[in-house]
Parts: structure tokens; C-alpha cells; sequence
């Protein structure tokens, strides 16, 4: 009877101890599969993804680390110098004229150019002589360092005047066969270099030539009966 009582008591114990284990392993068993979840749900990092498996634990995101330039990134060349565009040793003189088509000569030499256009100068002190027909010649003096360009030159037209009388007076004057549209006596400014002077009046018509010279005047009396 002792050996029954014994026992009964043996399994009551062990039930008790039984149902009083059986909450702990049932949290247990509940734990670990949503462990295994949540580690198979963040993804494999690498250097620089700090910030993402910081979120995916949980805490408190971290700034990825900046990446460092290769030194192998070519560098950008410096910008070069500006280069002459005249031949080595020599600098380009650029000559403006208006109106254009005028012949630049530097130093007198044979070399030249129609404007606009440019000269090639070797460093130094240089004279640049511009000349046109009709025009009076201008004279520039440049001192060459570099490649430059001249103010545009104006040229001033290279002119006379020609004082015309007739005997009689009142005749129509035609210089180089056009008509001046004035009649003796009159003052007529007419390009330098020579001319032929024309005077008709009454039917009656007489030529003579005459040199003009610039900024001179000068004096023509062309009777028309001889």
C-alpha cells in the first residue's frame, strides 16, 4: 500500500513540474522562428550600407561613408596660352581702314596688304604707312610686344581746290567730261592729281588740263575766244 501511495505521489510531482515547465517552452518555441524571420529579412550589406543595416536592426541610421576620389581621375589640363597667329618670332599687326581697300605697308618694305587686313612684325619699334587713292597717307608708329590691333583709321580725302574764270564769264565747267553743275567764276574742290577742265558757254567750248595738289589752291582762267 506504502509502494502505491509512493508512486502516485512520484507522478503527481512530476505532472506538476510538467505543467509548470510547459508555458516557458511553449514562449520558447514561439521566439525562435520569428528570430530566424526578421535575421533572414536583412539583406547582406556591404562597406557603405551602414545606414540600411542600422534601419533593418532597428537603431538608428548611421550616414554611409563618403567615397574617396581615385587618384587615377585624370585632372583637367590648364588652359594653355594665347598663342601668336603670326609665324614664330613674330607678332601679328591688325590694320583697319575706313573706307577700306587701302595698301598697309610696315617699315616701306615690299611686303603689303589691302585693308583690312594684317601686317607680321618682329618685336620693337615699328612704322605702318597707309595709302589710297584720292586719300591722303597716314603714318602710324606701334611698338610691338604682342599681337595688337590699330585703331580703325579714317582717311581723309586727299583733295584741292581749283579756282575756275572764263572770258566771258557764266560758263558751265565739266571737270574730266562731268559736269560740276556751277558756272564761272567758281571754287571747285576736286581730288588731287591731274585733271581736264572744260568750259562751254554759247555753244563755245574750250579744255585746259591742270595739276590739283592736296590742301592747295589753286587758279584757272580759260578764255573761250581766242
Amino acid at each position: 500500500m506504502r509502494v502505491i501511495i509512493g508512486i502516485l505521489v512520484a507522478g503527481g510531482l512530476v505532472g506538476l513540474l510538467a505543467w509548470l515547465a510547459a508555458p516557458r517552452l511553449i514562449r520558447a518555441g514561439s521566439e525562435r522562428p520569428a528570430m530566424a524571420s526578421t535575421s533572414a529579412r536583412i539583406p547582406a550589406t556591404s562597406t557603405g550600407s551602414t545606414a540600411a543595416l542600422g534601419e533593418a536592426r532597428g537603431g538608428t541610421p548611421r550616414p554611409a561613408p563618403l567615397r574617396a576620389e581615385s587618384s587615377d581621375t585624370p585632372s583637367k589640363p590648364a588652359p594653355s596660352s594665347r598663342k601668336s597667329i603670326a609665324a614664330p618670332g613674330y607678332y601679328a599687326i591688325v590694320v583697319s581702314t575706313l573706307p577700306s581697300g587701302a595698301t598697309a605697308r610696315l617699315d616701306e618694305l615690299s611686303g603689303s596688304c589691302d585693308t583690312p587686313c594684317l601686317l607680321t612684325a618682329s618685336p620693337g619699334a615699328h612704322t605702318v604707312t597707309i595709302s589710297r587713292k584720292s586719300y591722303e597717307t597716314e603714318y602710324r608708329q606701334v611698338d610691338v610686344h604682342s599681337d595688337s590691333e590699330l585703331p580703325v583709321i579714317t582717311l581723309r580725302a586727299d583733295r584741292g581746290f581749283l579756282m575756275v574764270a572764263s572770258l566771258p564769264a557764266g560758263a558751265r565747267i565739266f571737270i574730266d567730261g562731268r559736269d560740276s553743275d556751277q558756272v564761272t567764276p567758281a571754287e571747285v574742290q576736286i581730288d588731287s592729281g591731274a585733271h581736264q577742265v572744260t568750259i562751254e558757254k554759247d555753244g563755245k567750248r574750250t579744255s585746259e588740263a591742270v595739276q590739283v595738289t592736296n590742301g592747295v589752291i589753286s587758279y584757272l582762267r580759260i578764255p573761250l575766244e581766242r
